[in-house]
């Protein structure tokens, strides 16, 4: 078991514990092998386009980016073994989400803190992003607010200057301040990714070819969930977060569900029943308070007690005595409660299990024999029970 070093002990887990692994293994994020993806693959006009703004900024030789693709892509560092990195993935591959979920670029016009207006969402290889992105601001987002009248599309523009290409200055400035709401956004939705954790080759590439400023810290999170924070310290945390959010309750409160709701989706594998009945609790908590049935202190009480619930489950009163860890809690819930079974299967995993049983066929095979010793030849639910304790970190 692994935990962080801070103001206080907490046991690592989710990115937080992905990020730990990694550096302690000499890589980093965008450097992790991706399976199932080769230079076939990869989007030949963009591998294409990288070569011509290569050779006009004469950060390669001219040798190098005459090769095939294959030999580019080595050339740049960005395999390890057979295998492509994430950093290749996103770079030049026409579909990166289909390996690296979110690897887009939303955009959207605000009325106001909580009307939208229009969005876009622009998918592909990274510089097509960044090149769409860019025009998409340039023609659309800085010109105009676009409205309907009928079937009819009308423009309009605030003053005539507005009507003029923005100069070069103009479109920075509208440039950092998306760049403030997209790390509001991932924020509030639990997805944000720090670029530090990307490998010196793949910071290169971004350095030369996109713009890129140091980052802004814009709440004091660190290495800390929303949801960790709610449960250190309670209803406090939101003040933690930047003015965008924490002015606004109705923004608030969907930045604490979409957090809540990611723990959940993350740990569903780990424990299907009890992550279920969260996941209803949740979806209850929000109809009430769409519904208004729940003032807004209230409401902050019941998603604390909720987010407590799913970021700690051993708080539960429920659990008997003996079932005293994650694993056996994933067992006793799975298993209707029945927590003889459930103490009797994970001691029967226990005494087999190897170490790195986990995608060995063989070693797979003494933990499924061990699971149906206990469960009987019901294959439907020891398939299940097997899935269950593939995700548990106690085996």
């Amino acid at each position: 078991m692994l935990y962080r070093v801070g103001s206080t002990k907490q046991e690592l887990k989710g990115a937080a514990l992905d990020r730990f692994l990694l550096g302690k293994t000499g890589k980093r994020w965008d450097a992790v092998p991706v399976p199932g993806v080769s230079v076939a693959d990869l989007d030949p006009h963009a591998l294409e386009r990288f070569r011509e703004r290569a050779a006009k900024t004469q950060r390669l030789n001219a040798e190098d980016l005459e090769g095939d693709d294959t030999s580019l892509i080595e050339k740049l560092r960005l395999t390890e073994g057979d295998y492509l990195k994430r950093a290749a993935v996103l770079l030049f591959h026409p579909d990166p989400e289909k390996f690296i979920t979110g690897a887009s670029v939303k955009v959207g016009f605000f009325e106001s803190n909580s009307e939208l207006r229009f969005h876009d969402e622009v998918q592909g290889d990274l510089f097509t992003q960044v090149d769409r992105t860019l025009d998409l601001l340039l023609t659309k987002y800085l010109t105009a607010a676009i409205s309907d009248e009928g079937v009819q599309r009308v423009e309009q523009y605030s003053d005539a200057e507005t009507q003029q290409v923005k100069s070069t200055q103009q479109v920075k400035s509208e440039v950092q301040h998306y760049e403030k709401v997209r790390k509001e956004v991932k924020l509030a939705s639990g997805d944000y990714v720090d670029m530090k954790g990307f490998e010196p080759a793949m910071r290169h590439l971004l350095d030369t070819y996109i713009r890129a400023e140091e980052s802004e810290k814009i709440s004091a999170f660190d290495d800390t969930s929303l949801a960790e924070l709610i449960v250190e310290r309670g209803a406090d945390a939101v003040t933690q977060l930047p003015k965008g959010l924490s002015e606004n309750p109705e923004a608030m409160a969907e930045t604490i569900e979409n957090n809540v709701r990611r723990v959940i989706i993350d740990e569903m594998a780990v424990n299907p029943k009890y992550y279920d009945r969260m996941s209803d609790l949740l979806d209850e908590l929000i109809l009430a308070r769409r519904k208004q049935a729940l003032d807004y202190r209230a409401y902050l009480e019941k998603i604390v007690q909720l987010t407590k619930q799913v970021k700690k489950p051993e708080s539960q009163a429920s659990y008997p005595a003996e079932i005293n860890t994650s694993a056996r809690r994933a067992l006793f819930d799975n298993l209707d409660n029945d927590e003889q079974k459930a103490i009797q299967l994970d001691t029967a995993i226990l005494n087999v299990r190897r170490a790195d049983w986990r995608g060995n066929r063989f070693r797979e095979r003494e933990v499924r024999i061990a699971i149906k010793s206990i469960l009987g030849d019901n294959d439907e639910v020891v398939d299940a029970i097997f899935e269950i304790v593939k995700s548990q970190r106690d085996h």
